[in-house]
């Protein structure tokens, strides 16, 4: 799923689930299949797994599970452009993995919340991509990290700083292509065009 394979990530998402010995062991598999289902084409349905699987482990009261689904979920939201609703949740997230200390997790809600920002309200969007851009950068999380610069790149061309936008994007671009992750390349390299008039050197 990190990496952008659709196939794969259903297969081995299912197989998880169906391989699971206990109920915990289910509701894990669960939660990785349906984030997989929202980035793979499917987030009414990946939202409404997700919904379902977060008050049990509410219930359970652990709090790195709940942690991971809050953000899988607000992802969800996301991708299907419910922004107000995504970021209500993902607020949520980034409070609990701040408290608890999850470094990544916290990074990833700053991002998120950076790209929401970037459709509702610009003001609030460049902190949140600064964080995530720290947090990474310490972590070493590189992946999260392109796709940070990558965020705040386009908030930095819709601010009409088009020299910074070249900047992090190209910079985004050179790292996710180096780990080799799919899709979001290809993404990058459309907006590059877009923003640049179609400009093909820009991508050299």
């Amino acid at each position: 799923t990190w990496k952008g394979m659709p196939k794969q990530s259903i297969i081995f998402g299912q197989a998880g689930v169906n391989a699971a010995p206990t109920p915990s062991d289910k509701t894990w598999a669960q939660t990785f299949l349906s984030w997989a289902r929202c980035r793979t084409g499917n987030p009414k349905e990946g939202v409404k797994e997700l919904v379902d699987l977060l008050p049990i482990v509410k219930n359970a009261n652990f709090i790195p599970s709940e942690i991971i689904i809050t953000l899988f979920l607000g992802e969800g939201y996301f991708l299907l452009k419910d922004f107000y609703e995504a970021k209500k949740i993902l607020d949520q997230g980034l409070n609990l993995s701040k408290k608890c200390g999850m470094r990544f997790y916290h990074g990833w809600a700053h991002r998120l919340l950076g790209e929401i920002n970037l459709e509702i309200n610009l003001s609030k969007a460049r902190l949140h991509f600064e964080h995530s851009i720290d947090i990474f950068n310490e972590i070493k999380a590189e992946n999260e990290l392109a796709l940070s610069y990558a965020g705040y790149g386009r908030l930095n061309f819709k601010k009409g700083d088009k020299i910074k936008a070249k900047k992090y994007l190209k910079k985004a671009l050179k790292m996710l292509v180096s780990l080799e992750t799919l899709y979001e390349p290809e993404k990058i390299k459309m907006d590059l065009k877009k923003f640049f008039n179609n400009d093909v050197t820009i991508l050299t």
